[in-house]
């Protein structure tokens, strides 16, 4: 896409953005979106840990015997003034979506997982876990980067409050290597919030 081009799908819509128009602005462009209360967000490309991560992360799950674990499928986020839909990572379904879904309607999301990268960090600690909260969805896992030969993984599980509780941080290395690690954690969810 040349950069007239993006111009001309930019000016084309004056805001807010709906979700739709978010999409077809991604098909078009070939960038990678998020919408927060009808503004629109684009994501740069990730760098190359973070892909490492969350390939490694998304093989794991999918070995664990989750079936449909998607890397960065959009998230209808519920509530406040304007629209907002958000692309974490990794997402977790509890069924098989339709094919052609870019929203997911948040009822449909059992866990999703944020890698923090530079430029993500407030978004990824202080918005999006409110947001994920809000919506109802489970689980939320942050893949903290703070040290590169060990990053951590934080995992929150949604109160019947509805806030997010901490609990017990697992090492990436550990949770990938470890098949009794990621299959307890696992197992401990599915009882908590079955899929």
């Amino acid at each position: 896409m040349t950069a007239q081009s993006a111009a001309r799908l930019l000016s084309g819509v004056a805001g807010p953005w709906s979700l739709e128009d978010a999409a077809e602005f991604a098909r078009t462009s070939g960038h990678r979106v998020e919408v927060q209360e009808g503004n629109l967000l684009l994501m740069p490309p990730p760098d190359w840990d973070h892909s490492k991560f969350l390939g490694k992360l998304r093989r794991a799950l999918e070995d664990a015997g989750l079936e449909y674990v998607g890397a960065d499928c959009g998230v209808r986020i519920p509530g406040g003034a304007r629209k907002t839909g958000r692309t974490p990572d990794l997402v977790v379904l509890r069924s098989e979506p339709n094919g052609r879904t870019v929203w997911h309607d948040p009822a449909a999301v059992w866990l999703v997982v944020e890698i923090v990268s530079d430029g993500s960090q407030d978004a990824d600690h202080l918005i999006k876990p409110k947001e994920y909260a809000r919506a109802g969805i489970p689980y939320f896992w942050r893949v903290e980067r703070d040290d590169d030969e060990s990053p951590m993984v934080r995992r929150h599980v949604l109160r019947s409050d509805g806030r997010y509780q901490r609990e017990l941080p697992l090492s990436l290395q550990k949770l990938l290597t470890d098949d009794g690690v990621l299959a307890g954690a696992l197992t401990s969810m599915r009882q908590r919030h079955p899929l």
